[in-house]
């Protein structure tokens, strides 16, 4: 009986050891392959992509504002105080470039 066991419990440990030895290696495989596959590949892309949508909704607000920044009615505006009877056109001139 107690060499039946031993025979029992050598098979299952030839079988078992052998398993989970090739099933750590395999998970450790996978997991080394994911994370250089995330890090070279998967997250530079995401990040170029989020890269560009922001560009893209930044990029009329930017040109706007050097525009209003550089036009000559608004310089003279600001230099004048920013005058009550100029602000009527200044407003108008806002809606237009809104629009």
């Amino acid at each position: 009986m107690l060499l039946k066991r031993k025979v029992y419990l050598s098979l299952i440990l030839a079988v078992a050891a052998p398993l989970a030895i090739s099933t750590l290696i395999f998970s450790n495989s996978i997991r080394s392959n994911t994370e250089e596959k995330l890090a070279k590949v998967d997250l530079p892309t995401a990040l170029s992509e989020v890269k560009s949508q922001i560009e893209l909704e930044l990029s009329t607000p930017i040109v706007v504002g050097k525009e209003i920044a550089q036009n000559l009615f608004v310089q003279q505006w600001m230099n004048n105080n920013e005058d009550a009877q100029s602000r009527g056109k200044f407003i108008d001139y806002l809606k237009h470039i809104k629009d």
